[in-house]
């Protein structure tokens, strides 16, 4: 029996899923591949799409929820920090990346000009780290900000 290996590729939202600052991302899916995906399932996530010959694996995530549709402009506020937003405008700041809009903008544009998207909820699991070793984290919910707002690992025992 083979298990296919669910991939999803974060772009250049990726710093925010590896620094503990996103647990939501928005997609616009066809229904049939958004069908497959379950609550509780893990899906391995991406910096860029392995089809670029660019990419890598970043983490294993496991989705807290069935993948739902969703008009853009009814994302809750709470979306804002869960999107990875607030950490990314904070990144970006005093040196935008290339090609990337600023968050405000695009929030605003979800608002303003709506699409229907596919919400997929989820927490990261564990982190690949440098020569592609996993390394277990807790939930994301179980990071803790330093003094300095960069995210802490807590290990599993406290």
């Amino acid at each position: 029996m083979s298990t296919t290996v669910i991939i999803v590729s974060f772009g250049w939202t990726a710093d925010a899923l590896v620094c503990g600052h996103k647990t939501v991302t928005r997609r616009q899916w066809k229904a049939a591949y958004a069908e497959r995906l379950r609550d509780r399932q893990l899906i391995q996530a991406w910096d860029k799409s392995p089809r670029t010959g660019k990419g890598k694996p970043i983490a294993i995530i496991r989705l807290t929820g069935k993948p739902y549709l969703e008009w853009s402009h009814e994302a809750p506020a709470a979306d804002w920090w869960a999107e990875g937003f607030e950490h990314l405008e904070k990144r970006w700041a005093a040196d935008p990346a290339p090609g990337v809009p600023h968050m405000d903008i695009l929030w605003r544009q979800w608002k303003t000009e709506p699409e229907q998207l596919w919400v997929v909820r989820f927490e990261v699991v564990s982190l690949y780290v440098a020569g592609g070793a996993l390394r277990d984290i807790c939930p994301v919910s179980r990071l803790q900000s330093r003094h300095d707002g960069s995210p802490r690992v807590v290990g599993l025992d406290g």
